[in-house]
């Protein structure tokens, strides 16, 4: 899954963990502070997607992330190994 695609999940994620974003269009470079995303929320997105690709999300990663972007680089470096 290269970038586009799986920031295109994540953001189908954060519509289906948010309602009220069910019709915008979402800035990945905004931070989920801005956007008003719980923490909640957020592990929601993340408990989908990493049930989606078969993938295990480390806490400590998690941690650094701040927006969709961060998201997507964790986990696109999570899924190359590095």
């Amino acid at each position: 899954m290269n970038r586009e695609e799986l920031l295109g999940l994540l953001v189908n994620n954060l519509k289906k963990a948010v309602p009220e974003f069910a019709d915008d269009d979402l800035d990945t470079s905004k931070t989920y502070k801005e956007l008003g995303v719980s923490s909640l929320e957020l592990v929601e997105v993340v408990t989908r997607t990493t049930k989606e690709l078969r993938l295990t999300l480390p806490f400590q990663e998690l941690a650094k992330v701040r927006n969709t972007d961060d998201l997507a680089d964790v986990i696109l470096r999570l899924q190359q190994g590095a």
